[in-house]
């Protein structure tokens, strides 16, 4: 996409072809990839919780912040008004790049787990994390 590119609306086919291009070019699991990264990124940093490191490669992935932004409105339109997406890409996981910034790549977290707080019944022990395990937050 060109850098002083000027939306013409969900219908323009120059946009329609460079999405293609790019999904083409990187392939359909690379775009996955990239998108389940994107996604783990965007709610880690509404929690203020991403770390240096995965700050650092999210750069990498995504080096301009602005066409970021601008490419992800565009395919959000395209995708609402011309695209048909597949079920399966609907369920697709936010996904941490690197290690969970809350249970340090362990995937379980010791603490007191309140049981019932009517009868104070507590367990203490290891659950599976919250952020990184099991359909969790991310």
């Amino acid at each position: 996409m060109p850098t002083n590119y000027r939306y013409q609306g969900s219908a323009d086919p120059n946009l329609i072809d460079w999405i293609a291009q790019g999904v083409a070019r990187l392939g359909r699991e690379e775009t996955r990839r990239r998108a389940a990264y994107l996604g783990g990124h965007r709610k880690l940093w509404l929690r203020d919780m991403t770390t240096p490191e995965i700050d650092r490669r999210h750069r990498e992935r995504f080096p301009s912040a602005s066409r970021l932004d601008r490419a992800e409105e565009l395919a959000s339109a395209s995708v609402m008004w011309l695209v048909k997406v597949a079920p399966e890409a609907r369920e697709l996981p936010a996904v941490i790049d690197g290690c969970c910034p809350k249970c340090n790549g362990a995937g379980k977290l010791w603490g007191n787990w309140v049981i019932d707080p009517d009868a104070q019944w507590f367990e203490e022990g290891y659950r599976p994390c919250w952020l990184c395990q099991n359909g969790g937050a991310v």
